[in-house]
Parts: structure tokens; sequence; C-alpha cells
């Protein structure tokens, strides 16, 4: 039926959401862990 079609895409629709939070979470982590990299090193060298 188009109905099941329609649910199976938003389900998938929605994972794909969830991954890609999950991706972005993920990447601000490191970007985090980056950034105090950078001042410990900055704080190393003044």
């Amino acid at each position: 039926s188009v109905d099941g079609g329609l649910q199976e895409i938003s389900q998938n629709m929605l994972r794909d959401v969830r991954q890609n939070t999950k991706n972005s979470e993920i990447t601000k982590q490191l970007d985090c862990n980056k950034i105090s990299k950078e001042e410990k090193t900055y704080e190393i060298l003044s």
C-alpha cells in the first residue's frame, strides 16, 4: 500500500536524522577536544 511505503520512508528519514544528530554530536566533541588541545599548546608556548 502507498501508506506502508510512506511509513517506511519516514522511518528511514527519522533514522537518517538520528544518525546525523549523532554524527554532529561526535563532531562537536572532536572540535572541543581539538580546541582544548590547541589551548594547552598555546599555554605551553606562552
